[in-house]
Parts: structure tokens; sequence; C-alpha cells
């Protein structure tokens, strides 16, 4: 059967990069930050970061993830399986 993967705010990179993927609006606050994407088929993405990489709103960034802080649901239930 059909699973989803999910994957929480915080738990993504962004980095500068060829991609079809595009920072739109970066949104400082503090110690965190909320990088506002979209990609070419229109998804919208919110990246929560607490570093300051340098990566300029307008540009194109790869965004990249650990395995193990991948959650994956049910395809049917939407139950988590893990």
């Amino acid at each position: 059967s059909p699973a989803f993967l999910g994957l929480r705010p915080q738990h993504l990179r962004v980095t500068p990069g060829e991609s079809s993927t595009r920072l739109d609006i970066r949104e400082r606050l503090g110690g965190v930050s909320y990088d506002y994407l979209h990609t070419a088929s229109g998804e919208k993405i919110v990246v929560e970061e607490r570093s300051d990489a340098a990566v300029e709103e307008g540009s194109t960034v790869k965004l990249s993830f650990d395995v193990e802080d991948a959650l994956f649901f049910d395809g049917h239930t939407e139950a988590r399986l893990r």
C-alpha cells in the first residue's frame, strides 16, 4: 500500500544550489528564521532555520534532511507508521 513521507519544518536544511525550489522570504526572528519556499510545481514549504546560512531571497535552494528524522504515514488511513 502507498505511504507518505512527512518532515517537520525544523528537520529540513536549506542550502544554496541549482534546483527548481526558490526561497521567497526569510523571516528572521532572533535565534530562529523561517524560510518560505516554493517549488516549480507550486508546493509551498516552510523551513525553520537556527543558523544564519547565507541564502538570498529569490535564489534557488536545495533541501536536505537526515533520514532518521523522516516520518512515514499509511497512504490510506494516514496513521503514522514510523
